[in-house]
């Protein structure tokens, strides 16, 4: 047996900080400080921000050996001072020894090798100590506040209409993630969709994210007509911090979306300069069938098959063809066709030069 308790002959991957926090026998946040603090090997996926995680148990396991915190994990109960989980009772571990003075070996080379360990451990921490009070240090930067948005939910109990609640659940992530960045962070899509129909509470998700808050919401159409309902909570407490409820038309959901950004700017207090604003009151477009159409090639884009990738395409001309100004639909088709080429639906030269095109339309645009 490793010292994680599992089988030696697996190197297991772990794809969350749920996951690693289990296997290490910690809690989330600890594992998180470890990796800040100690250098706990965990990975992040390329492309992606930081909620998306993943580590190899033989990394870890070779971390809890090495590291020099570590030194004495093997003999110490499961509440040491060090923060550092131990492996008492399992392969590898020493067995219990006696307290007796006459069998401590403090007068044997061993022994003294130990006391001079020590001694040598606490000179490190008092110069530490010292260098740190002699250096003066820079003021910290001030933390951002992270915020997750859920997937929203689909009250319609038409499942045709999931394309709708995934996509507006995208649109308010990216409305969100072009704020100021510096004082807001905003949990990738790709992590957040990991929740859709989860029953798992505020606080737990909150803390496997590593968020402050948490903006989760429903949406029920009927014809034309859209209930839009949305809630910001407060992970630390549960306590609803704004909850609000529109009924628009479908052509006004884009104001919808603006308006739930502002207000989590403002309610969570993030300063925004005069660009930023900007960016929230402009317009992508006007039409809201083109809208549609984009937020159905957004949700055959996201699918990644063989199947779905000319769909999507198809989704996104049809929005140009009902706004020919519409940015997000030629960076839709931008994306498209450049996971088209990685796949090898076509000739690669072409399928990029498509790619290229589009997306210096949409930079051409806006």
């Amino acid at each position: 047996m490793d010292s994680g308790g599992q089988s030696a002959k697996e190197n297991e991957r772990l794809d969350s900080w749920k996951a690693i926090a289990a296997y290490l026998r910690r809690d989330v946040r600890s594992v998180q400080r470890w990796e800040k603090d100690r250098g706990l090997p965990v990975h992040r996926v390329p492309g992606e921000k930081g909620g998306t995680v993943f580590a190899y148990t033989k990394e870890l396991d070779n971390w809890l050996h090495g590291h020099p915190r570590n030194g004495f994990s093997s003999y110490v109960s499961e509440n040491d001072a060090s923060g550092v989980p131990t492996r008492r009772g399992e392969a590898g571990s020493p067995p219990e020894t006696k307290t007796s003075t006459a069998n401590s070996g403090y007068g044997t080379r061993p022994g003294r090798n130990r006391l001079w360990a020590v001694l040598g451990v606490v000179l490190a921490v008092v110069g530490v100590a010292y260098v740190r009070w002699r250096v003066p240090r820079p003021a910290p930067e001030a933390s951002r506040i992270m915020l997750a948005v859920l997937p929203f939910v689909n009250l319609t109990r038409d499942a045709s209409r999931e394309y709708f609640t995934d996509g507006l659940t995208e649109e308010i992530i990216t409305d969100l993630g072009r704020l100021n960045s510096r004082t807001l962070g905003v949990i990738a899509r790709t992590s957040a969709m990991k929740y859709k129909d989860t029953h798992e509470d505020v606080t737990q998700i909150g803390r496997e994210l590593g968020v402050n808050y948490i903006l989760e919401g429903s949406v029920r159409q009927e014809g034309d007509q859209a209930r839009v309902s949305a809630q910001l909570i407060q992970v630390s407490d549960q306590t609803h911090v704004w909850a609000q409820n529109y009924e628009v038309q479908l052509q006004d959901i884009l104001s919808v979306q603006r308006d739930i950004a502002a207000t989590i700017a403002d309610k969570i207090q993030i300063n925004l300069n005069r660009g930023q604003w900007a960016k929230l009151a402009r317009e992508q477009t006007t039409n809201p069938e083109a809208f549609d159409d984009y937020l159905r090639g957004r949700y055959a884009w996201n699918r990644r098959s063989m199947e779905d990738f000319p769909r999507a395409v198809e989704y996104f001309n049809d929005a140009i063809n009902k706004d020919p100004h519409f940015v997000l639909a030629y960076a839709g088709l931008a994306d498209t066709y450049t996971l088209m080429s990685l796949y090898e639906m076509g000739p690669t030269a072409q399928l990029l030069s498509q790619a290229k095109a589009s997306a210096l339309k949409a930079v051409a645009l806006d």
